[in-house]
């Protein structure tokens, strides 16, 4: 089971299985000596056992070791020399030394290409561990046509309906992701788990993992609640035959507890990563970096849930064992550290935050690409501080810089260069440039519509920056038809979100919602409403909703009555919603 963590890192036992899925064939050399054989065997056994103790500078020297003696032995042609080379990169790719890691995989890919054949399935796993490095070091464009050949080899070798033929469409569907092709990605997955459900059956863990990575692409939609339902389903067949302390339970359960943060039940999501982290500490001791993992996740949900000591206190408990393991440069202590600076931003210690993303920076220039997505995302971290501290031109500047990286190495429809378009637009329209602000914030909403959806949060974000941009323009109409644009998107997501809370949040997220839409009216004209018929009251453990319909002044447009009806029967239905948590409301069509 795949597991990314919050911060972006897949599991260290999941790099294992690609190992063994790689090296899985004995050490070939005809003219060695079994003595031979049996050594390198054992100094590559040696650092597989290394690393998945998660000892993996140990295992990186014993597997420099095991090259060494087979290249020596064996000749640097050798089979054997391959598979030493493919356990050595992926113990470098663990230990953040990307670049050399990368070496390593082209290498042991080009002995494959010329013992194996160009068209063996051996080759192909190569070829996939290659475009994982590089997926890695943020060039997604170039793994993405070595994932395209190895499934392509795995098709015709295996047939488009096999195990393996549907394992490498699963990591091209997460390349898709990565790109910010979602609906292509969704496809992509939803083929793979449909050959694994055919070929293993309902019940089989394969099965289990199929739906796991749908759910994936899934919540990247922007739809929490379908993909919270297909993990719900994985994780009853794991129950069922691998039981609930194996690794891939584990993996299902960290993705269910995203869900459910996303949803906004964050008590539910706390007890999930508590029961995530119990498992990682017992299978893996407290200070394997899948544990650090697990205890960041759950840092992160106490930053959401705003307790920010306990929250500060995981997050540097997670960057202590990840500076032990793996190195203070690694980019999961740097991204602990990006964390901790959320975190600090997020509870308004605004200048502790500044320092910590300043720090963060000045690492990742020197030990990333100019042009890595990661440097972007601090950019945009640092000019959130810049401009809380009013130091809007400091923050223009930080966001120009981060856009101009995303679009170099993401591409320019790729969700995370849609948010760095809108932030700088955020940038702009703080400094008077709404002109610029408002063909960016155009840009960032069109674009979100057509990657993301119509529905997608996103989507709602940036229409609404729009529709404000519009407004301090005096272009009041044109503002509120893209708020109603955006309310369609915020009214799907409630209609999921509402089930899920507590009654005293669903409360909050109706009061936010109320004060949206008086914002909205009030845009129509100077006075144009002096009541717009809702009020919501929570009185005990009930909800009572009084709606009363007042005129509007008798300049307002015609449009803006209208749009008065829509939002008290809307609100009408909202309190219905809350009311009895069904995700169903009167007069409204079922919920997708």
């Amino acid at each position: 089971m795949i597991r990314v963590t919050s911060d972006g890192h897949p599991p260290r036992r999941q790099m294992l299985a690609a190992i063994l899925l790689v090296i899985a064939g004995a050490l070939a050399g005809e003219e060695a000596s079994k003595d031979d054989r049996a050594r390198a065997f054992d100094l590559r056994a040696k650092a597989i056992a290394l690393f998945e103790q998660g000892k993996y500078a140990e295992a990186r020297d014993a597997a420099e070791t095991a090259v060494s003696f087979s290249d020596r032995a064996l000749g640097a042609e050798d089979a054997a020399t391959g598979d030493c080379l493919q356990v050595l990169a992926t113990c470098l790719r663990q230990l953040g030394d990307f670049q050399h890691a990368r070496t390593m995989y082209e290498r042991a890919l080009a002995i494959g290409e010329k013992v194996d054949g160009p068209d063996h399935p051996s080759t192909a796993a190569k070829a996939m561990a290659l475009a994982s490095c590089l997926g890695k070091m943020g060039d997604d464009e170039a793994a993405l046509p070595l994932f395209e050949r190895a499934a392509a080899i795995l098709e015709k070798a295996q047939g488009a309906r096999s195990r393996d033929t549907a394992a490498c469409l699963m990591n091209l569907g997460r390349c898709l992701l990565r790109l910010g092709r979602v609906r292509e990605a969704c496809r992509t997955c939803e083929r793979a788990q449909g050959v694994l459900e055919a070929v293993q059956g309902p019940r089989h863990p394969d099965t289990a993992l199929g739906l796991s990575v749908l759910a994936q692409c899934l919540r990247s939609a922007g739809d929490s609640k379908a993909a919270l339902e297909l993990l719900r389903r994985a994780f009853a067949i794991q129950k069922e035959t691998v039981g609930e302390d194996h690794p891939a339970t584990a993996d299902t359960l960290h993705w269910m507890a995203l869900c459910h943060r996303d949803l906004g039940d964050l008590d539910t999501a706390r007890r999930l990563h508590e029961r995530v982290l119990a498992l990682d500490t017992k299978g893996y001791g407290p200070e394997h970096p899948l544990t650090a993992s697990s205890i960041n996740d759950l840092g992160i949900c106490l930053r959401l849930m705003e307790q920010w000591t306990e929250a500060e206190a995981k997050l540097k408990q997670a960057m202590e064992i990840r500076q032990k393991v793996l190195g203070p440069e690694h980019p999961e202590t740097l991204a602990s550290l990006s964390n901790l600076g959320s975190c600090a931003f997020a509870a308004g210690r605004f200048d502790e935050a500044r320092t910590i993303f300043s720090r963060l920076l000045e690492i990742q220039e020197k030990t990333l690409p100019a042009d890595h997505p990661g440097l972007a995302d601090t950019l945009l971290s640092l000019a959130g501080c810049l401009r809380h501290d009013k130091d809007l031109p400091g923050a223009q500047a930080l966001c120009e810089r981060a856009l101009s990286i995303q679009e170099k190495s993401l591409g320019a429809d790729h969700p995370r260069t849609l948010e760095g378009r809108y932030h700088l637009a955020c940038c702009l329209s703080d400094r008077g440039d709404r002109q610029k602000a408002l063909a960016l914030f155009d840009q960032a909403a069109t674009g979100a519509e057509r990657v993301l959806g119509a529905l997608h949060p996103m989507t709602a974000e940036y229409l609404v920056g729009e529709a404000e941009c519009l407004e301090q323009m005096g272009d009041v109409k044109k503002a509120a038809a893209l708020r109603v644009r955006a309310w369609e998107a915020d009214r799907h997501a409630l209609r999921i979100l509402l089930p899920a809370l507590s009654t005293t949040e669903r409360v909050r997220a109706l009061e936010v919602r109320a004060d949206q839409l008086a914002g909205v009216l009030s845009a129509w004209a100077d006075d144009p409403l002096l009541s717009y018929g809702a009020a919501l009251e929570w009185k005990g453990v009930g909800l009572r909703f009084d709606s009363t319909t007042a005129g509007l002044a008798s300049g307002a447009p015609a449009e803006a009555k209208a749009l008065a009806q829509r939002l008290a029967e809307e609100r009408r239905d909202l309190a219905h919603l809350a009311l009895l948590g069904d995700g169903s409301a009167p007069g409204s069509p079922p919920v997708p």
